[in-house]
């Protein structure tokens, strides 16, 4: 996904961060069935529902900092300096 998010169509990097979010979840909740399905009814929904939102402020946070398309991380340079003429004694 990131090598496809450089687009400078914001919405369109949404789709793929959200593409990727969702893909991402099918393989953890892949992988996280046999614990899931190993504890109690609300212990699991707690589980799930803790790893979900820490996956999905991940998915924001790279997003975010990461695709620099006005990201709050991005700074910018600074102006450059005015050049003051030379001064040539003779």
């Amino acid at each position: 996904m990131a090598l496809i998010s450089w687009s400078p169509i914001t919405i369109l990097n949404w789709v793929f961060v959200g593409v990727g979010f969702g893909v991402s979840v099918f393989f953890l909740l892949r992988n996280l069935f046999p614990v899931l399905s190993a504890t109690d009814r609300q212990t699991s929904k707690v589980l799930l529902f803790v790893v979900l939102g820490l996956h999905f402020g991940l998915s924001i946070a790279i997003k975010v900092l990461f695709f620099a398309h006005g990201s709050p991380a991005l700074k910018t340079p600074p102006p450059p300096e005015t050049e003051k003429p030379a001064m040539f004694l003779f």
